[in-house]
């Protein structure tokens, strides 16, 4: 060991861990980051196209201003020269109607030269320079007024003198040199903002179009994203899976693309490989099936009612599991005399092999009991005492009667099954109640009551198990007895002599109309017994 050492240190190998495999990005991430970055350029997009709209509609009302102040100004400027002209021609003729224009102009001067001022100080222009215009119209308005009242007063000549006409052309030009400097000064204002208009009209265009290739650009790379990282590898994986699911269990499935795919790949290929782990074990129980079915079908055989063929009864049994299930109901007909025969309905709590053992149990020991001559609370309480090696959850209901065709009476015992009907030569249905309490190995020692009846010909008698009774329609509501009843009123009103077979249909119908044709849950049982009148006897 010491020497390996020395020649590890003297090659100066070094041992490095393996690389990890870097994992792929997660598209979520991807989109996240994308999602922020296309939200920041739109944002920035509308920022700069909102201020940049601002700053044009800023220079366009600029430009209105300037507009209106120009023709404004030029509305001053005309009412001064209507003076000139007007006082011109009144020096020259002494006639008063030329100072017409001049007296119009006079009335219309204040408001012009207001709205000017105004427009003048929206527009920051110093009020220096509208000062000097109205300062230098004031000079003039005294000239004219000097020259007025020397024609007025008959010194017509020297109102017209060369040297006055040169002193009123002096002031006027002063008046249209300080008018001039204002308008150069507007027509400066209105370049500017025309400028200022083009510009940020160039840079409202520019930061749209920059927006919008900026969208187009992210979403075309995002498609693009979306076409690599999840469109390809997941039509690779459906065609993967496909395979899979046709049988082929060692196809490969491809993992590439992002996190996400590639998690959903490797999910996949675990629920692949437990499938192909499963496979082996579900043969196995496939086979133990196949080889336990000729069992199964003894059991169902077993259970299956035995119908006597008696002349002057009339019986129909059926039994139905619950979906395809072995059943725990059964029913029995047994002849315990010459005259008598015994009817047994029982139903065991669940359904499958468990539950079918203890009815095939059940089915036997009272059969016994029942033709040994027990009478049917006998009958139960032999069965009862027979149960200590079940299981405590396993209990059943049973009815058992017996028809004396001789004696036309029915004796019953119910040990907590649903009750039974009887019909006496086409009355009413009654119920017939239980007697006591269910089968179960945690009531030893319970008892049962029996009650007789008669059982003339032309009565009939119903017994159902609780698979009948416990059909719920879509808001869960039973069918009940009051179903049954209902049911076999029906069939009674309708049909003259309905038979054993018919009731068995339209109960077991109607029942299934209630469910609104769901599956069952649990066995479903109907016995009928007819007895015949004496012209079907013979």
């Amino acid at each position: 060991m010491a020497d390996y050492g020395t020649e590890v240190r003297r090659t100066g190998f070094r041992h490095r861990s393996p690389r990890r495999r870097r994992r792929p990005r997660s598209l979520t991430r991807w989109v996240t980051h994308a999602c922020g970055a296309t939200l920041l350029v739109l944002a920035g997009t509308g920022a700069g196209s909102l201020l940049a709209a601002r700053d044009l509609d800023g220079a366009r009302r600029h430009l209105v201003q300037s507009a209106e102040c120009r023709r404004a100004l030029g509305e001053t400027r005309a009412s001064y020269v209507d003076q000139e002209t007007g006082l011109r021609g009144y020096l020259v003729t002494a006639d008063e109607r030329f100072l017409e224009p001049y007296a119009r102009a006079e009335r219309d001067l204040p408001g012009r030269e207001r709205a000017s001022a105004a427009c003048l100080r929206a527009l920051g222009v110093p009020a220096g320079r509208w000062d000097d215009v109205l300062a230098a119209h004031g000079a003039w308005t005294a000239y004219a007024q000097r020259q007025q009242d020397r024609v007025r007063a008959g010194d017509v000549e020297r109102a017209r003198a060369l040297y006055v006409t040169l002193d009123g052309k002096r002031r006027f030009d002063a008046l249209r040199t300080a008018l001039d400097v204002v308008d150069d000064r507007l027509a400066a204002q209105e370049a500017h903002d025309a400028a200022h208009a083009e510009r940020t009209q160039r840079r409202l265009l520019v930061t749209l179009t920059a927006g919008l290739l900026a969208v187009a650009t992210a979403l075309g790379l995002g498609c693009l994203l979306l076409w690599r990282t999840v469109t390809v590898p997941l039509a690779l994986l459906a065609r993967a899976s496909r395979a899979v699911a046709d049988g082929d269990l060692a196809a490969a499935l491809p993992s590439a693309g992002a996190g996400e795919v590639r998690d959903l790949a490797q999910d996949v290929t675990a629920m692949r490989d437990r499938l192909s782990a499963d496979l082996g074990r579900t043969r196995r129980a496939l086979d133990a099936v196949a080889q336990a079915e000729p069992a199964l079908a003894a059991l169902q055989r077993a259970l299956a009612p035995a119908v006597p063929d008696l002349p002057d009864l009339h019986l129909h049994a059926r039994v139905e599991p619950a979906e395809g299930l072995l059943a725990g109901d059964w029913c029995d007909v047994v002849e315990v005399g010459p005259a008598a025969v015994a009817l047994v309905v029982g139903d065991v709590a669940g359904h499958g092999p468990v539950s079918a053992v203890l009815a095939l149990r059940l089915k036997h020991s009272l059969a016994t009991a029942a033709r040994l001559g027990s009478t049917p609370a006998a009958a139960l309480r032999a069965a009862a005492d027979q149960l200590h090696d079940v299981e405590p959850e396993l209990f059943a209901t049973v009815f058992l009667a017996v028809v004396d065709r001789a004696a036309q009476a029915l004796t019953y015992a119910s040990a907590g099954h649903p009750p039974a009907l009887v019909q006496h030569r086409a009355g009413p249905w009654r119920e017939l109640a239980a007697t006591g309490p269910l089968l179960s190995p945690v009531l030893r020692g319970a008892r049962w009551a029996q009650e007789s009846l008669p059982f003339e010909a032309g009565d009939r008698l119903f017994a159902c198990t609780d698979g009948v009774l416990e059909a719920r329609d879509g808001q869960g509501v039973e069918f009940g007895v009051d179903g049954v009843v209902g049911a076999l009123g029906a069939l009674t009103a309708t049909t003259a002599v309905p038979t054993p077979e018919r009731i068995a249909d339209g109960v077991a119908a109607a029942a299934l109309r209630h469910s609104q044709f769901r599956a069952r849950q649990d066995d479903r049982t109907v016995v009928v017994v007819q007895r015949l009148p004496p012209a079907a006897r013979a």
